[in-house]
């Protein structure tokens, strides 16, 4: 599947920004407490951000995504003068 596919897909679904659902929140907080984990989400990636469905841990509904290699310094690149 294309990323635009991925992306057209989640949108048909209407999913995005709707209300918590009990069926969810049971599931991250089943899989948080079996996995002794502070931390448990059900996500939905878009174009620029992650969407928690359901979380324990986070506090909060969504997070802006960053390019992680434009978050690196371009002093921490690899150079192709590696020795």
């Amino acid at each position: 599947m294309r990323e635009t596919d991925r992306i057209a897909a989640l949108r048909r679904y209407q999913i995005l920004d709707t209300a918590r659902e009990s069926d969810f929140d049971d599931v991250v907080k089943l899989a948080a407490e079996a996995l002794g984990a502070p931390i448990a989400v059900v996500n939905l990636i878009a174009d620029d951000r992650q969407w928690f469905k359901a979380e324990v841990g986070i506090g909060a509904r969504d997070a802006r995504l960053i390019s992680f290699v434009a978050a690196i310094p371009k002093s921490h690149m690899w150079s192709s003068s590696r020795s």
